[in-house]
């Protein structure tokens, strides 16, 4: 798991095959943070995303980049 503190803000990000952060790095908006887990018995790749603020749980659906 990965859990990124911004401000009264947390995202967790968990279902990850490799993490490419190391813990008490800096992020910036839109790094790679790591490389979601391949389901290959079924070739499904599913990243678990939360988000925080202070112990309040949030809809991600409202967060997420749009393109």
């Amino acid at each position: 798991a990965v859990i990124i503190k911004h401000g009264n803000y947390f995202t967790v990000y968990t279902n990850l095959a490799e993490v490419s952060v190391e813990k008490g790095a800096d992020v910036k908006t839109r790094q790679n943070i790591g490389s979601v887990y391949l389901n290959t018995d079924d070739d499904e790749s599913v990243v678990h995303l939360e988000i925080w603020e202070s112990n309040n749980k949030l809809n991600p659906a409202q967060w997420l980049y749009q393109k």
